[in-house]
């Protein structure tokens, strides 16, 4: 084929679109098994002749080719004719170039995809030779539909490795011909005087592993129960036993597709699915875990810690299973991923992707395999900065900014930035409208490009009050609350209402419980009270209401329920530390302050639209401030810990020597969901309209699904960027083009 080189030229294109006096062509390659070119076959195409491209389908593309071709036989069993069933197309839209013929060719053809003829049809009529074929792409031959069907029950998420034995005439650990692995045990003999200076023959048992590298250990003999063989052991390795390992999910989708779907491995494109990441990790020792964030030190010496708790010193304690850091591993899949009969290449590529989360697969117009994070909206997510100098576990002269307050370097609170306390508010959670646009395509009103536009909002997908129920590690059920709520107006000193309170005692030690009633005129000395937390402003405006006999809302009622168990009034602060043991509580509610767009579906102005979520793995309310710190055992191999040390500095990130006791008592991955990030998800779900478009349109032959368009036509209310959903693409002249497409949003 000609230089495609026009598909970035966005001028040119521009024009071509705008051109009024197109005129069409349709190429059709022939190709063979391995994608090479044997014929080619032109003409114009008839009425009916379409491509339809669904974004969330991984059969991306399909066709309909109705065309007038050369005179050619009806013998369509014959596996070498041109259109036989061991063939695949590649189909091209030419259309004529009035614009700029001098840098370009007089037709410009745009690729629109590889397909797998699955009916094809020729009839001979006496005007000529009639093509019908009904095509799909490449994945057809992954679905079980024309191929890709795997042949048994297949285990993917590990494989299994037997432990060997290996005799060497030299010393393994510096034998530069040798490549050690992890599942070999390597045996060398050396000749040395005992105490009677006679000569014997001594031998050493090595094993290697990346982490620690080489290890000396002595061998165990054990007899196989089985066969009654003896076994060797060294340093837990059983020479002979297999042992299962991990397999990475990017060699699990490239063997799926190249093993099992027959696609060259030189056509698959895994993108986004990285070999290594960085891992939350999590304490599962018995003992408390102390952390000093000033120095980034571990310890569970409680003595040390006596001794350096001092007030220049920012200590945190951690307990059984929660997250304490970070470590780089291997990117394997999580838990058992094994095909049954019948499966095929797709079922298991579809389990992968559900995993994996905002993922997708398909084939694009060259025919290559793509596996990718589908970019349709930034996703990226709030946290608080840690910064480090380059020498090791230091904290920079920047600032760190936690939930509440501005800290120096040494941990101390020096400016409090924000009273009140919020899992989700403006500043962590927020709907852009007004970004940048990365769209790659503008239809503005007026140009000619559109024929004619719908819009569909939908009004049934609007919720601004959010309860997400999940149960904590003892068992106990806990309740998060989010609504879109305006908080109690303050007056113009910036104060809440005041209110005569009296606080209450236990009957029995009187001390006080840290709740409240209003007083009444029997009270002699109520106590003028102003409270600082809007929740505990709305409780009262609650029990002012029950007061006058008049009924509080939901909102009131919900707090006067629960509030006092979570805060206590006469002291004014809840009871537990919010930032680091939030997750002490069973019951929080937020309000978001609603602004911008996001004011259009607050409570205050649609009323209230509940949205319940239950979830038994959501057993906490939110991510306490992880240490943003790789932790590296200091027993660790040398050079493994340089290759770690080295890896952190060129990502700017700061890690953390702690002791081999500390180490091995931790465990990778998060405990579980939080309340916190499920808000997050079903507040980009349900903030919107989820408005879907339809466009009718001159064709685009280089625009795909999935991709980001900015439209604008008052008349119809279109005004904004969208994603493309799905593309209905005419071959013959004088049809429109159709678009879906849904409202796109940005996360940050």
């Amino acid at each position: 084929m000609a230089n495609l080189s026009y598909l970035k030229d966005k001028n040119f294109l521009r024009a071509l679109d705008n051109d009024a006096n197109k005129f069409f062509w349709v190429r059709i390659e022939v190709l063979d098994k391995d994608e090479n070119v044997i014929e080619n076959i032109e003409g114009r195409v008839n009425t009916g002749s379409t491509i339809n491209i669904n974004g969330s389908s991984s059969m991306r593309r399909t066709c309909n080719i109705n065309m007038i071709a050369e005179e050619t036989n009806n013998n369509l069993t014959d596996i070498n004719h041109l259109l036989s069933a061991n063939k695949r197309i590649r189909i091209f839209e030419g259309i004529k170039n009035n614009i700029d013929t001098v840098n370009y060719e007089d037709i410009i053809w745009f690729p629109l995809g590889v397909f797998v003829i699955i009916q094809p049809n020729i009839t001979h009529t006496a005007t000529g030779c009639m093509i019908q074929l009904s095509c799909k792409d490449k994945m057809c031959l992954l679905n079980g539909e024309c191929a890709g069907g795997l042949p048994a029950s297949i285990t993917f998420h590990e494989y299994e490795q037997k432990i060997g034995s290996k005799t060497c005439t030299e010393d393994p650990t510096v034998d530069d011909d040798i490549i050690p692995n992890n599942y070999t045990v390597y045996i060398y003999k050396t000749q040395e005087r005992n105490n009677q200076n006679k000569i014997v023959t001594i031998t050493h048992y090595y094993t290697w592993s990346a982490e620690y590298g080489w290890q000396e250990g002595n061998a165990e003999t054990s007899t196989d129960e089985k066969t009654g063989d003896a076994k060797i052991s060294v340093n837990g390795k059983v020479v002979g036993e297999t042992v299962s390992n991990p397999q990475l999910i990017y060699d699990i989708i490239q063997t799926l597709v190249c093993n099992y779907g027959g696609i060259d491995i030189n056509k698959i494109f895994i993108n986004d699915v990285p070999l290594e990441i960085k891992q939350i990790v999590r304490y599962i020792g018995s003992n408390t875990l102390y952390y000093d964030s000033s120095t980034g030190t571990y310890t569970t010496d409680e003595d040390y810690f006596e001794k350096n708790n001092t007030a220049e010193r920012a200590w945190r304690n951690f307990g059984y299973n929660e997250e304490i850091g970070y470590v780089y591993t291997d990117f394997t899949y999580p838990g058992p991923l094994v095909s049954s009969i019948g499966d095929n290449v797709c079922s298991v590529l579809d389990k992968i992707r559900s995993t994996l989360g905002n993922y997708e697969y398909f084939f694009d117009v060259e025919g290559n395999f793509v596996f990718q994070e589908i970019k349709n909206y930034l996703n990226t997510s709030y946290s608080p900065l840690i910064a480090y100098r380059e020498d090791e576990n230091q904290f920079s002269e920047n600032l760190r900014l936690d939930n509440r307050n501005k800290i120096d370097k040494n941990g101390n609170i020096i400016e409090v930035l924000d009273n009140d306390v919020g899992i989700i508010d403006g500043t962590n959670y927020k709907v852009d409208f007004y970004s940048n646009s990365k769209s790659v395509y503008t239809f503005n009103e007026g140009d000619g490009l559109i024929l004619s536009y719908a819009n569909s909002p939908n009004y049934n997908n609007l919720k601004n009050d959010f309860h997400i129920w999940g149960e904590n590690k003892d068992g106990y059920a806990i309740h998060y609350h989010l609504v879109i709520k305006s908080q109690p107006g303050k007056n113009k000193d910036g104060y809440y209402n005041k209110y005569n309170v009296v606080f209450l005692k236990n009957s029995e030690t009187g001390e006080y419980t840290g709740g409240l009633r209003l007083a009444d005129s029997t009270d002699k000395n109520p106590i003028s009270y102003t409270t600082t937390d809007y929740r505990a402003e709305i409780y009262l405006q609650g029990l002012s209401k029950k007061k006058i006999q008049q009924r509080p809302d939901i909102y009131e009622q919900e707090l006067l329920d629960l509030f006092d168990s979570i805060y206590d009034f006469r002291e004014k602060k809840f009871k537990t530390d919010l930032i680091y043991y939030p997750n002490n509580l069973k019951y929080f509610i937020d309000y978001i302050e609603p602004n911008d767009k996001i004011e259009d579906c607050s409570v205050d102005v649609l009323g209230p639209k509940v949205y319940s979520y239950q979830y038994d793995k959501i057993n906490k309310l939110y991510n306490v401030d992880i240490p943003d710190l790789i932790l590296i055992d200091i027993k660790m191999d040398a050079s493994s810990r340089a290759s770690i040390v080295k890896k952190c500095r060129a990502n700017s990130q700061p890690f953390a020597n702690v002791n081999h006791t500390i180490y091995s008592n931790i465990a990778i991955g998060s405990s579980g969901y939080t309340a916190q990030e499920t808000s997050r998800d079903l507040l980009y779900q349900y903030t919107n309209y989820n408005e879907s478009i339809s466009l009718q349109s001159v064709p685009i032959y280089y625009l795909d699904v999935n991709s980001r368009i900015t439209v604008q036509d008052k008349q119809s209310g279109i005004f904004g960027d969208y994603i493309i959903n799905s593309i209905t693409l005419p071959l013959n002249a004088g049809n429109a083009m159709s678009i879906t497409a849904t409202r796109a949003l940005e996360r940050i």
